[in-house]
């Protein structure tokens, strides 16, 4: 399963926390915070204001069902790549 912290990264949000893997809008707005800055002591401030995100649940909700209908193809490429790289005689031998 796609999560949303994947879903987040592949979309390029930066500075942002999350605590859990939320299933709905509701979850989400509970769960994400974006950092806009620091403190004095170097504590991250944290926006749960719609406005400060730079992303909807709708934009991550859709992103994160890319990816997961994705998913099969990429494990099929990593087997591929596997078995390849198990059975090609030139990335096996030691000559130089």
């Amino acid at each position: 399963m796609t999560d949303i912290a994947r879903a987040l990264t592949e979309l390029g949000v930066k500075e942002w926390v999350l605590r859990g893997n939320p299933t709905t809008k509701e979850e989400f707005a509970s769960m994400y915070a974006k950092v806009t800055g620091e403190n004095a002591n170097g504590t991250a401030i944290e926006s749960s204001q719609e406005s400060d995100w730079g992303v909807t649940w709708e934009d991550v909700k859709a992103k994160a069902d890319e990816l997961e209908a994705g998913e099969p193809m990429r494990l099929l490429r990593e087997e591929r790549n596997m078995r390849i790289a198990k059975s090609d005689w030139m990335a096996n031998s030691d000559v130089t």
